[in-house]
């Protein structure tokens, strides 16, 4: 399965073991690593709270890029009619069959709890200004 664990890979040195990074696999040391990186930023986002996310970028990095994250931009959008993802997720089982979708499921476990880190942290309050992150 080509697909897995993408963003745990992408974010930890998983992607410089092995050589060839279509081979590449993610361990939960990696995921760790991943959410220890993501925890020094100070602002997260999430796709499906893209909103929020811009809101937070805004409320972190406003001051130094302002407008930059200002109105929300719906382009190169698959499925406008997103309920949540739960429904999202049910939709997926019912269009691969349960047997694909759980190998999917299982081959992405490490970026599904990536994913549900970042839903909580975006959830978060700011914990500290980007003047305090950057040593500024």
């Amino acid at each position: 399965m080509a697909i897995r664990n993408y963003q745990t890979i992408h974010l930890s040195d998983a992607s410089l073991r092995g050589g060839d990074i279509l081979q590449a696999r993610a361990e939960k040391r990696d995921l760790d690593q991943a959410i220890a990186l993501l925890s020094t930023w100070p602002a997260v986002g999430v796709t499906r709270q893209f909103a929020r996310s811009l809101r937070r970028f805004d409320a972190v990095y406003g001051d130094l890029f302002p407008g930059l994250f200002a109105g929300e931009v719906h382009a190169n959008v698959t499925k406008a009619d997103y309920v949540s993802d739960r429904h999202e997720w049910g939709e997926a089982r019912l269009e691969l069959g349960p047997a694909l979708f759980q190998r999917l499921v299982d081959a992405n476990a490490l970026d599904i709890e990536l994913h549900r880190w970042a839903q909580r942290r975006l959830a978060q309050p700011i914990e500290r200004p980007l003047e305090a992150a950057v040593g500024g």
